[in-house]
């Protein structure tokens, strides 16, 4: 209430009332002699406040309240505009500002992306990652290989102890071939020693060609075998070994690409950071907008409303009649009078003469 009192009777307000009245103002009435003639007193347990003037020109006081009621008002609604003016103002710089910083960061960001061939804003999709991840996956195939290749290694090797045929798959077909005519020359070969001699089969020409073919086959077959297992053996070390070289340059290519990946991990986050500045100075700005509009629209909702609950009328006296208080006071001076008098009158002692 001190504010609202220093408002409605400070300087501005009531040189503004005097500017109203200068048609019917008194040639003496100044500021300080119009704010003693003005008065403000809050109306209790309510927000409310009476505005009241006391003056002798009871023609003059109503058309004072009501133009101190219309200049607080109009005085009011201009501080209203004013502060939303500059509160505009005061945002739109920011916004300004804001539009500034985000076309430097949009810059920043693609010169960044630019000068480190970041060619997309997901990280796992950039050429460095890409790489890294089929790095991996063949190195994780050549590890596979090379325990296959390991393995059938070792198991060959344990067959060639124990004594087991070793031949590679292309020869087997050409050696079962030569084995079934082996076998079948055998049986012949034991049926012609029940009805022959050795002897007398080695005289005749077409009966000795059998053993002979026997003894060629025997030996070529011999031959196949121990060249077989020493093919199956050497491509099953070449197969080994060709694992392990894979092995070793792969994960020394990994290695390699991993410092690739540690100097792309930085540059990404300094991607990231470029990114979430530019989303935060976004973001700012979607909320200075935001409030530009809460200010346009809305500005006046944060100030208390002021209504007129009753003006002055032109017939309405403020302050006391002092002709009527006057009046009034003689009146009932004079009936006191005549009251006392005839109270004396009536109740005082009179003497009565009686005749004896």
């Amino acid at each position: 209430m001190a504010i609202q009192r220093t408002i409605l009777l400070g300087e501005e307000i009531t040189r503004r009332v005097l500017g109203e009245l200068a048609d019917v103002q008194e040639p003496r009435m100044s500021s300080s002699y119009l704010r003693d003639m003005l008065h403000i007193d809050p109306v209790p347990d309510t927000n409310l406040i009476e505005m009241t003037a006391q003056g002798a020109d009871e023609e003059v006081l109503p058309t004072l309240v009501d133009a101190w009621i219309d200049v607080y008002i109009a005085a009011r609604a201009e501080d209203i505009e004013q502060r939303k003016d500059s509160t505009v103002q005061l945002v739109q710089d920011e916004l300004d500002g804001l539009a500034i910083k985000i076309e430097q960061a949009r810059d920043d960001l693609e010169l960044y992306r630019s000068q480190n061939d970041i060619i997309s804003v997901k990280r796992e999709e950039n050429e460095v990652l890409a790489r890294l991840d089929g790095l991996n996956k063949a190195l994780n195939t050549a590890i596979e290989e090379e325990v296959k290749a390991k393995v059938y290694l070792e198991a060959l090797r344990e067959s060639i102890k124990k004594g087991q045929v070793i031949i590679p798959k292309s020869e087997m077909r050409s050696l079962q071939s030569l084995e079934n005519e082996l076998e079948k020359l055998r049986v012949e070969m034991v049926e012609m020693t029940k009805r022959y001699t050795m002897e007398y089969i080695e005289k005749q020409p077409a009966m000795r060609a059998i053993p002979e073919r026997i003894a060629e086959l025997e030996g070529d077959i011999a031959s196949r075998l121990s060249e077989g297992q020493a093919v199956e053996l050497a491509t099953a070390e070449q197969a080994y070994s060709a694992a392990r070289r894979a092995l070793r340059e792969l994960q020394q290519k990994l290695d390699e690409h991993k410092q690739k990946v540690s100097e792309f991990n930085r540059i990404y986050a300094t991607h990231e950071s470029l990114v979430e500045d530019l989303t935060g100075l976004e973001e700012l700005n979607r909320e200075a907008q935001e409030r530009l509009v809460q200010v346009e629209v809305r500005q006046v909702d944060k100030y208390p409303q002021v209504s007129v609950i009753e003006r002055p009328g032109s017939a309405e006296r403020i302050g006391p009649d002092y002709l009527l208080l006057l009046g009034g006071t003689l009146a009932a001076a004079l009936g006191c009078g005549i009251l006392g008098v005839w109270l004396y009158g009536f109740l005082g002692h009179k003497y009565i003469p009686i005749d004896k």
